[in-house]
């Protein structure tokens, strides 16, 4: 009786899609100062003026609202910045690259995919699961997104209670940005799996 092992040289989740450090931390550093100039703007101004005799009543609240200003635009702004993507590949499709590639030149409706997001505070990384059927171009506004994903069963429809108030902490994401770059796919092991993806979720629309 011969054993015979199945070598897989690709793994399960492969990373198809990666922006790069320079602009990830950027868009972080970015996010971080906004909220900093917040904290700043309600902690060390605002009381200033609250306390201040000869301030009108008005003053501190008017400082908090400009503080909060770039935060809230950068956070909307930058929410959907595609960090990285990657594609659960089946394991057939792991064997060989050729193999892999004939596989995401036809890739099925319900193939799995994971975007990676920031966070509106720069850190940690949010994560989105979803299926390539989900998916559909998103015509840009102001240049924010251009994928939108459109679940079968909308998030948080069975939520009840409590959780149908906090489920904004979760920070839900259904708008991305993503690009076609070389640069964003030359971190994986087969960068030319991304141009299939967008170009499955191109015919979706």
């Amino acid at each position: 009786m011969t054993l015979m092992l199945t070598i897989l040289v690709f793994p399960e989740r492969l990373l198809i899609y990666n922006a790069g450090t320079i602009k990830t931390a950027y868009i972080s550093i970015t996010k971080i100062a906004c909220f900093a100039v917040f904290a700043g703007s309600c902690i060390l101004l605002a009381p200033i003026y609250y306390y201040d005799p000869a301030s009108p009543a008005w003053v501190p609240a008017a400082v908090i609202c400009i503080g909060a200003a770039p935060m809230l635009v950068t956070a909307y702004a930058t929410a959907p910045f595609v960090n990285s993507a990657f594609l659960f590949i089946p394991q057939y499709a792991r064997k060989s690259g050729d193999i892999l590639m004939r596989y995401a030149k036809n890739l099925p409706p319900d193939a799995r995919l994971e975007l990676v997001t920031i966070r509106f505070a720069g850190y940690p990384q949010k994560t989105t699961g979803t299926m390539l059927s989900e998916l559909r171009p998103y015509k840009r506004r102001f240049g924010i997104a251009n994928v939108e994903r459109v679940p079968w069963e909308k998030d948080g429809q069975a939520a009840a209670g409590w959780r149908r108030w906090t489920r904004w902490l979760d920070e839900p994401r259904n708008k991305f940005y993503v690009t076609n770059d070389k640069d964003v796919m030359k971190r994986s092991k087969v960068p030319g799996i991304w141009n299939h993806v967008m170009d499955a979720i191109k015919r979706n629309g």
